[in-house]
């Protein structure tokens, strides 16, 4: 991933996903491959071929994963927040999926 001002360019392998969280007004134009994205409390998913630009519509947590070999430029400053730069990636990636994966213990509440 590159990024200058507020945008960002993203390559993703086939299967690769993000997840970014709040990334609401975050502009997506898909420069080559094919995107699934999907937004938190959201039911309409979207597909995005080469060409198609496509707005975060509401904060939450937006996924975005790669159908095949896939390109996108990420305009929005909502976007540089949420996702790491290229030397902070594997701690980033690792912290998302250890959130992920574990979520919090539950601790039962007393009943009287």
């Amino acid at each position: 991933m590159s990024q200058t001002s507020n945008a960002a360019i993203v390559h993703l392998n086939p299967g690769q996903s993000l997840a970014l969280p709040d990334i609401q007004g975050t502009a997506f134009m898909v420069t080559h491959g094919t995107l699934w994205i999907t937004q938190e409390n959201d039911t309409q998913d979207v597909v995005l071929r080469p060409g198609d630009l496509w707005m975060v519509e509401r904060d939450g947590l937006t996924i975005i994963e790669a159908q095949n070999d896939a390109s996108m430029r990420a305009v929005g400053p909502t976007f540089e927040r949420a996702t790491p730069t290229r030397r902070d990636w594997p701690q980033w990636l690792h912290a998302k999926a250890s959130a992920f994966f574990n979520p919090p213990t539950r601790r039962p509440l007393l009943y009287y």
